[in-house]
């Protein structure tokens, strides 16, 4: 990578930093402010707003023209960033490795990860994502973004082995693997045998098929001492 473009990607994640702490600025604001209907301002599938006033028209010109937008979680709004913005500020600005990084963050972002402590996305998405950090890393082992691509790897990978709260790996009042979790580590096996990520799943999902629950739990804390896992 030219000088140029090194510097170019040290620029971007220095506005980065900035985007991101003026995103929780934005937030605190908006938990304390009751004066803006925000519900008014989530953009429909059509990407579309509903007819606003004077007042919430102007701030959604702000909000909007300067990179933000509001989501909607478990029927509360909040602000956040809108890499649609980031798309289309610095994408032609950057290295080809920071925007793969960039365009696959954007792509993750429209599809959502989860809501209510509980996974949205497919299996498939799943293994596809934890797959594709791996890849990426792998691909571009000493760029800016390796570190950040390598915990999304381990964010992912952990999110297999551990679940969540309302997607948990075990079946709830019982000890076998939940379907969830066992189309994941099929599709993985079969898709991507060659992966760091299978290497790491399928001793555990051969132990867990063979009802071996005990040493399954052992495994995964083996992997949490050498910090595999998240």
């Amino acid at each position: 990578m030219n000088t140029d473009l090194n510097t170019r990607d040290s620029a971007f994640f220095i506005f980065n930093k900035f985007y991101a702490k003026l995103d929780n600025s934005l937030g605190d604001l908006h938990e304390k402010d009751t004066t803006i209907k925000y519900d008014s301002l989530i953009v429909d599938s059509n990407h579309h707003v509903l007819t606003l006033s004077p007042k919430l028209a102007m701030y959604y010109q702000k909000l909007t023209g300067n990179g933000f937008k509001i989501y909607m979680s478990e029927g509360y709004t909040y602000i956040g960033e809108d890499r649609d913005f980031v798309a289309r500020w610095f994408y032609s600005y950057v290295s080809s490795p920071v925007k793969e990084c960039l365009i696959q963050l954007n792509k993750e972002d429209k599809e959502g990860f989860e809501e209510d402590a509980g996974i949205t996305i497919s299996p498939k998405q799943l293994v596809d994502r934890a797959v594709w950090w791996e890849k990426f890393a792998v691909e571009y082992p000493n760029t800016i973004i390796t570190d950040e691509a390598q915990d999304s790897w381990k964010n992912y990978t952990t999110t297999l082995l551990e679940g969540m709260d309302n997607t948990p790996v075990i079946k709830i009042g019982g000890t076998t693997l939940d379907d969830y979790y066992k189309t994941a580590y099929k599709y993985l096996q079969s898709n991507y045998p060659d992966t760091k990520t299978n290497t790491i799943i399928s001793p555990y999902f051969k132990l867990m098929l063979k009802k071996e629950k005990n040493k399954a739990d052992a495994l995964l804390k083996e992997y949490q001492h050498k910090g595999i896992l998240m």
